[in-house]
């Protein structure tokens, strides 16, 4: 058996690019740079202490608010996750937790999707527990994925639950790919429609591209997602470059990302206002889910 080097569980930042691909009925792209906190739960006050600028205090300009998060704000962030895995899948994490997210920016929230990566004793990944928030209704669903321990991939797929978009319907599947954070970290995540009729395989996956090579395909280096590769509407693949969280790093990024999360935001108006001009179909807006157990 192929043996892995183990992950570094270190906070750190991660930088690199978005793209959200549309395949049906309209087509749309776009691609976006983006950097995201990658941050140990048991080890916060240590990040905090690092720099001014990034901290809980109300005036920090990068700002960490715990219940912007996951359970109970009266809860420690790394408690209430375990204790959901734990709850999902019959055995709590034994090891750190550490979550991929967007602080707030100058007060500012804005974080469709919070990913916490859990660790065994062992440092291998145990599971994900993934956040979604859907803007403007400000609603949070969250999903649990077992992993494979030694595996440094995740394939698999889950019933959506969460109204997401108003330009895609309810009766979907995610099938979703990522990799163990290390030097690079990928996300890539498709959205299906649910249908009685058989449909086409995904071309069999590669390896990830450097962060230079353009998004223009599959990010496994194949047209996965393509019109016509089963029943694939939408996709989205996140790439990312591992750096070290220091003072210097943070000030750095923050310089080139000021507004981080209000750019998240006004790209979700800004493409929303291009689908409604290409007429893509409007889907009305359930009910939310019955809120799953914290």
């Amino acid at each position: 058996m192929m043996r892995h080097p183990m992950p570094n569980l270190d906070s750190a930042i991660y930088e690199g690019y978005l793209r959200h691909r549309r395949h049906r009925p309209r087509p749309h792209r776009f691609t976006y740079p983006v950097y995201m906190l990658y941050l140990r739960l048991d080890k916060l006050p240590q990040v905090w202490a690092q720099s001014r600028l990034c901290s809980p205090h109300p005036l920090a300009p990068i700002r960490f608010v715990r219940s912007d998060y996951f359970g109970p704000p009266n809860q420690p962030l790394d408690q209430a996750v375990r204790q959901t895995v734990a709850k999902t899948l019959g055995t709590a994490p034994s090891g750190p937790i550490c979550m991929l997210t967007n602080l707030r920016h100058f007060g500012h929230r804005s974080n469709p999707l919070t990913v916490y990566y859990c660790f065994d004793e062992h440092r291998r990944l145990h599971a994900l527990l993934l956040e979604v928030t859907n803007a403007p209704w400000g609603e949070r669903h969250h999903y649990v994925l077992a992993t494979e321990p030694h595996q440094r991939t995740l394939r698999t797929e889950f019933a959506k639950e969460l109204h997401v978009s108003p330009f895609n319907p309810m009766n979907m599947r995610y099938r979703w790919h990522s990799t163990t954070p290390d030097r690079r970290l990928v996300i890539h995540m498709q959205t299906h429609l649910t249908t009685t009729e058989p449909s086409k395989p995904d071309p069999p996956t590669r390896g990830v591209p450097p962060l230079e090579a353009p998004l223009t395909r599959g990010v496994w280096g194949v047209g996965c997602g393509e019109v016509g590769c089963g029943r694939s509407v939408f996709d989205a693949s996140l790439v990312l470059r591992r750096h070290a969280l220091t003072p210097r790093n943070l000030r750095r990024t923050y310089c080139r990302y000021p507004f981080m999360t209000w750019r998240v935001s006004s790209a979700i108006y800004w493409q929303a206002f291009k689908l409604f001009l290409k007429k893509t179909p409007l889907h009305p807006k359930p009910p939310p889910p019955t809120p799953n157990p914290k």
